[in-house]
């Protein structure tokens, strides 16, 4: 079988591309690396350090995909064509990585345990459980995406797929993409209930914390580290989903009003 000088070309590079992008799973793990926080902590902290360190790098992850304008521009000429290809895929692998991050990371919170032996904590705990879940889940999605739409450009670049096929191929994945952080999004309220202490006040309010003053105010500098003015602004209109997710966040524990733990 006969190839054209395209399409050899288009094999060598693509080999090379995937190859240098290939990691294992191990490494895959260690490469992923979180701040924030401080060692030592209640569990319920802990488990919004891991929230807010999933969101960021779902968040990294999301822009990559945002940059496909920018590396893959329309070109004449196949050399420069498959250098943006190149570009695009790169991205597009390391916006998987990044979602696999985010979703290592939430993953052990889905046995997560508020300590103790109180049943107030029972619908806590599985309130917490249950979103560490779906979040994982989520972001797993958002990497199957990620790479499909790498698929998606390989095949038309191959000219393996038509145009209409290309677009529905990238419309679906497009539409993917939007959906599963707007998900996120909808399970973020839930997250801060696992820093209220469950046991009512003399009032048979819960208006505690079952956290310090000091660590309240480091997980708004994680978000603040993390996101930047992003979300600090309470006006902004038209948010990317994971970073409205951020915002509200930051916003409820600014406001919330729960007394801190001594």
């Amino acid at each position: 079988m006969r190839f054209s000088w395209f399409h050899h070309t288009f094999v060598v590079l693509l080999a090379v591309v995937t190859g240098a992008l290939w990691i294992s799973p191990n490494l895959a793990r260690a490469a992923c690396i979180t701040g924030g926080g401080f060692a030592g902590q209640s569990n319920a902290y802990q488990y919004v350090v891991a929230y807010i360190n999933g969101l960021s790098a779902a968040d990294t992850g999301i822009k990559r995909i945002s940059r496909l304008s920018d590396v893959m521009k329309p070109a004449d000429d196949y050399s420069t064509a498959l250098g943006g290809l190149s570009a695009g895929l790169r991205e597009l692998e390391l916006a998987g990585r990044d979602f696999e991050c985010a979703a290592s990371i939430i993953q052990p919170q889905e046995k997560f345990s508020p300590g103790g032996s109180s049943t107030d904590n029972l619908g806590q705990t599985d309130l917490a459980r249950m979103v560490a879940q779906g979040t994982r889940l989520e972001y797993l999605k958002l990497a199957k995406e990620a790479r499909a739409i790498a698929s998606h450009l390989v095949s038309k670049m191959e000219r393996s797929i038509t145009d209409i096929e290309f677009a529905q191929r990238m419309a679906k994945s497009s539409a993917n993409l939007h959906d599963g952080p707007r998900t996120v999004f909808t399970m973020t309220p839930d997250v801060p209930w696992v820093l209220i202490d469950p046991k009512p006040d003399s009032s048979n309010r819960m208006s505690r914390f079952q956290i310090t003053k000091e660590e309240r105010d480091g997980l708004i500098k994680m978000l603040d580290t993390a996101f930047g003015e992003r979300v600090a602004s309470q006006t902004k209109k038209d948010r990317p989903a994971i970073e409205a997710a951020a915002a509200l966040l930051r916003n409820w524990l600014m406001t919330s009003g729960h007394t801190p733990r001594p």
